[in-house]
């Protein structure tokens, strides 16, 4: 994951698999609202940030990225 000037990147799968998802993101209070740069899909849920971890809560689950350095 890599979070920088309003982009939100993910890295999915490993090797040959691997994909990566480009976003953007804003932030307003407790949410992020991330709108998926392909598809046009945006999704809004709560988040807390621990050390380098991201912790996104979305539709009763959580998914936790660590920043990449």
């Amino acid at each position: 994951m890599s979070l920088q000037d309003g982009k939100f990147m993910q890295y999915l799968g490993e090797g040959k698999i691997q994909n990566t998802v480009e976003s953007k993101y804003e932030v307003e209070n407790d949410k992020i609202i991330t709108v998926e740069k392909e598809t046009k899909e945006k999704t809004e849920g709560k988040y807390t940030v621990k050390n380098d971890t991201l912790t996104i809560s979305f539709e009763g689950m959580e998914n936790k990225f660590v920043k990449l350095k």
